[in-house]
């Protein structure tokens, strides 16, 4: 399905985990976890973002909301959602620029596929 719904977007990542835990126990985690849940990543975050933090482009998260939650209010969207399958999802910014990714707000899957601009990527 990832490959249907990303289509030919220039910047595609599949993760893949093994996990020994029931499917469903996996999505529920899947949408719970958060930042403070996992201090590798809020390290590596807040390394990567101060840059732009300092600069006053980009403010905080909160690490003790639900990280996929926050994906979602940032402009993410849902492309599918076969739980306890998989799920896709998708995003637009300049997503390799250190100070100011410039995330776009997408509203919906519609929105995801129409996006085009070529100095972003999606």
């Amino acid at each position: 399905m990832f490959d249907e719904l990303a289509g030919n977007t220039p910047f595609r990542d599949v993760i893949i985990v093994d996990a020994n835990a029931s499917p469903l126990a996996i999505f529920e985690a899947l949408r719970t976890v958060t930042l403070r849940d996992m201090k590798l990543a809020w390290l590596l975050g807040e390394l990567r973002y101060l840059p732009a933090r300092l600069l006053g482009r980009q403010g905080a998260g909160d690490s003790t909301k639900p990280f996929f939650a926050s994906l979602l209010n940032r402009g993410t969207v849902i492309l599918a959602d076969r739980t306890p399958r998989e799920i896709v999802m998708g995003s637009a910014g300049v997503l390799h620029r250190i100070v100011d990714q410039a995330p776009v707000h997408l509203v919906d899957k519609g929105s995801f596929h129409a996006f085009s601009d070529p100095a972003y990527e999606n």
